[in-house]
């Protein structure tokens, strides 16, 4: 495992311009933690119609410029300082994705969405989407046309226009283990990455509309200062943890509903990353918030996914997932 708590991240590419500009991005992030990078291109089953023959000629052909293509691409990297492979397979995409992941080590994937103007109709790339409710690794997505600020056209010096460029992390909790077990991930991406850590908690119900860290508020009920103050001890705790670990975090507590007030948060000050855990399957837990912000907000989003059964722990850091007395 790498130093920066990942040890290998997988990039699915098919060519398009859409795919390829998470690059810049990728490329800071896997110099910053000081990883490689596996790019992958798969093939998909062609429809039936065609007879054994054509279709293996077909195979061939798709094989042969998606080779090329990747070839380019990890030639790139490898010039800009990322160590970089490319791999092709054959399959459905999805799928394909999940097992390369597996096959060849990686612990994070790294994808791009559709354009913004679909997401913000609730349609997630099928498969993104897919990848994202099937995997068990850690899935870091980001809209086209916010992976374009992170160095445009990567092929005019992306290694330069990036650097630096990476600044901000945010971290929606709502007080569960299962939202504690993406706090070692933080740590390790804002650790290696020099990343600026805000972690954040919503209280329903409350009257006031925004509470800042350190900072009073006009709660009217008992309830409500109970409520205030608990949110704010419990970030606090994180936060006393997170400095001592020289990493700069501050809190925010804020009030209403979670998934809305987040997003609106990271649509006011936009953040490099902002990492939240999932449950695997159909739906998503803390008030759909990860969806939410996927769909919602142009800021990459690193969903880490727990399956039933337990949650798994996170990469080596000193906030273990349950973090103790967190809870």
């Amino acid at each position: 495992m790498g130093d920066g708590g990942f040890s290998k991240v997988l990039v699915p590419l098919d060519g398009s311009e859409v795919t390829e500009s998470i690059l810049p991005y990728v490329a800071q992030l896997a110099k910053g933690l000081e990883i490689p990078v596996v790019v992958l291109s798969v093939i998909e089953e062609l429809a039936h119609g065609r007879t054994a023959s054509r279709r293996q000629s077909v195979y061939k052909e798709l094989g042969r410029r998606a080779n090329k293509r990747l070839r380019e691409v990890a030639d790139r990297l490898n010039r800009g300082g990322v160590r970089a492979e490319a791999v092709t397979t054959r399959g459905r995409a999805a799928d394909e994705i999940v097992l390369a992941a597996e096959q060849h080590g990686c612990d994070l994937i790294a994808m791009t969405t559709h354009g913004r103007n679909l997401i913000a109709r609730g349609i997630l790339g099928s498969v993104t989407d897919r990848v994202v409710h099937s995997s068990e690794l850690p899935v870091l997505m980001i809209t086209p046309e916010r992976a374009a600020t992170y160095g445009g056209s990567w092929f005019r010096g992306f290694s330069k226009a990036t650097e630096g460029m990476m600044n901000k992390i945010m971290v929606p909790l709502d007080g569960s283990p299962l939202a504690e077990t993406v706090l070692p991930y933080v740590q390790a991406l804002a650790g290696k990455l020099s990343l600026r850590v805000l972690l954040v908690r919503v209280i329903q119900g409350l009257r006031v509309e925004w509470l800042d860290w350190q900072q009073s508020s006009p709660a009217d009920t008992e309830e409500e200062k109970e409520a205030e103050l608990e949110a704010g001890a419990y970030l606090e705790k994180i936060s006393e943890t997170f400095r001592g670990a020289g990493m700069d975090t501050r809190w925010q507590v804020l009030a209403g509903h979670p998934a809305t007030v987040i997003a609106e948060l990271a649509q006011l000050e936009p953040h490099d990353i902002i990492a939240l855990a999932s449950r695997g399957g159909d739906h998503w837990p803390l008030g759909s918030v990860a969806e939410a912000l996927v769909r919602a907000t142009a800021d990459p989003v690193l969903v880490v996914t727990q399956r039933k059964g337990g949650y798994a722990a996170g990469p080596g850091s000193v906030v273990a997932p349950p973090a103790p007395g967190l809870t």
